[in-house]
């Protein structure tokens, strides 16, 4: 008869000596290929009819390398690492602006209160033409951003074209930029506060706080966090910011990747702010990361009401790690859990398509998970609010006129026209919305419906395979376009009169009448207060 033992023995050694192998066949691989990369290289280098440039070559090998990852796992070099550094902080020498890409231009889209630019006269809706002599039309905010910041005390000489002014020129000295995390809080009415958090940089737990307890003050009884457009930052603040409203060691996010070390729960380690608050947390499509640990963790524990649409569903998590030459790189290391034990992330980066494209993690794939209290919640598609408060398909229109500036070009384009005041009480004049409709057309090249993707491929097609007579019909198709835009605009009128109000007040220079406006005149909002002001409802949500 074997000897149980044995076997046992036997096959703990089996495994060890499998191991093994498998450890001295990832080394033997690793050593294999770089090798062979080194041996290219240096090929390339000495062999190429043309001469090389070894940094450059370098650089593109890893950024081919790392992209084929996920879009997290950034290689920076020695000059890019201090603007790692202010992605972490917030902090850094600049001007106190904020630029978008709009088309060919870098349009100056904020204007940050207290800082050298808005001292020095710089508008919301200047267009950066050249800094330091060196043109930027048609360059991107990564070509600009290293020339922006700077030493605190240096001087920038910077070009602008203002609409309806022409071309400044100005001296500005570069400051220390601490970006706030809440730039705005304030009552909603006599007993909602609300609180604006747009990052999750250094203090940002702190700011949070400090708003909660001046809220409390001026009688807030419930509150309304809002996270929407916010792209997260550090995990340790999200945490921390959890912790106002929840017990001390109370489990916020664990995190899990390809070994044991990188296995670590997130528990809560200061005294709470205050336990029993009412709290409705606001997401969209674009609350991400951390913004989705603290409204996932929130509703697992059925400590807030979740109001808005699906967030982005980003569940991996980032090490940075240093590099020779003090350049650094940030690293996806592990894939973080809310409490409920559910990954949130949307995009299956380990299991690409034939065609290198990403897709998302399958709806039949999603698994089902249950908060402290018994709810049902999925993974595998970020946060899902109690509550969807979102664009209904006639309404799809609205979101395109914000998310490709039409509405902020017809701001800027408004009071450059007009020497006037804009005051509390402002609303744009129902008489300009033909206007505007007719200012929308004339960027609808911006707004690529299903119907123009098929015209610019159908107008190739006819191009490559030389069809003559064939405008008629395309030029019907494109004028059925821009007819189903423009009948979606007026349909909407009442919604985008709102919306256009608000941004001129916001490009105006209004900044917290911007907010407040917003109380009144944003659906999400509304409906999270409506939540807050019925107590059995709040309840029914979170039992």
């Amino acid at each position: 008869m074997t000897n149980p033992r044995k076997l046992i023995w036997a096959a703990c050694l089996s495994i060890l000596v499998f191991s093994g192998f498998k450890i001295l066949d990832n080394r033997f691989e690793v050593s294999k290929n770089l090798e062979i990369f080194a041996a290219v290289y240096k090929e390339v280098d000495l062999s190429y009819v043309d001469e090389t440039k070894p940094g450059e070559l370098m650089r593109k090998s890893i950024d081919a390398m790392l992209n084929s990852l996920d879009p997290y796992t950034v290689f920076y070099s020695e000059a890019q690492a201090e603007e790692a550094l202010t992605q972490r902080t917030g902090e850094y020498g600049g001007l106190g602006i904020f630029v978008t890409k709009i088309e060919e231009h870098l349009v100056i889209t904020d204007v940050f209160e207290g800082y050298s630019a808005e001292k020095a006269g710089v508008k919301i809706g200047d267009i950066i033409v050249r800094v330091s002599g060196k043109s930027f039309i048609g360059k991107s905010n990564a070509d600009l951003s290293p020339v922006m910041k700077g030493a605190k005390g240096s001087i920038l000489s910077i070009e602008l074209d203002r609409p309806g002014v022409g071309i400044i020129k100005k001296e500005i000295e570069r400051v220390e930029v601490k970006l706030k995390n809440v730039p705005f809080f304030g009552m909603v009415n006599n007993e909602t506060g609300y609180i604006h958090l747009t990052n999750f940089m250094q203090s940002a737990a702190k700011e949070v706080s400090t708003a909660i307890i001046d809220l409390k003050k001026k009688g807030a009884k419930s509150l309304v966090l809002d996270l929407r457009n916010n792209p997260g930052g550090l995990l340790l603040e999200a945490r921390d910011i959890v912790n106002l409203f929840i017990p001390k060691n109370e489990l916020v996010v664990f995190t899990k990747g390809r070994t044991e070390k990188d296995y670590f729960e997130y528990k809560t380690v200061n005294k709470p702010l205050d336990l029993t608050i009412p709290l409705v947390v606001l997401v969209n499509e674009r609350s991400a990361s951390a913004s989705e640990i603290v409204s996932g963790t929130l509703q697992d524990l059925d400590r807030a009401v979740v109001v808005g649409v699906n967030s982005f569903g980003k569940g991996l998590v980032q090490s940075t790690r240093s590099l020779p030459y003090r350049s650094q790189m940030k690293l996806t290391t592990a894939k973080y859990y809310t409490p409920s034990g559910r990954c949130i992330q949307a995009l299956d980066y380990g299991n690409r398509n034939s065609d290198g494209s990403v897709g998302k993690v399958a709806d039949s794939l999603r698994q089902a998970f249950k908060t402290k209290g018994g709810r049902t919640v999925f993974d595998g598609g970020g946060i899902l609010p109690d509550e969807i408060v979102d664009f209904n398909e006639n309404q799809q229109i609205i979101k395109e006129l914000r998310n490709k500036q039409i509405i902020f070009d017809y701001a800027v384009k408004y009071l450059s026209n007009k020497s006037i005041e804009i005051g509390s009480d402002f609303t744009l004049p129902a008489a300009q919305f033909d206007e505007f409709t007719l200012f929308a057309q004339s960027l609808f090249h911006r707004i690529k419906t299903k119907t123009d993707i098929h015209i610019e491929h159908l107008n190739q097609s006819i191009k490559d395979d030389h069809i003559n007579n064939t405008a008629e019909g395309i030029k019907a198709l494109t004028n059925a376009s821009i007819k189903h835009k423009t009948n979606q605009i007026k349909a909407n009128k009442s919604e985008i009169l709102d919306l256009l109000s608000l941004e001129i007040i916001r490009v105006y220079g209004l900044q917290s009448l911007y907010y407040k406006g917003q109380f009144n005149k944003d659906k999400t909002t509304q409906k999270a207060v409506e939540i807050l002001q019925n107590k059995a409802s709040y309840q029914n949500y979170l039992n």
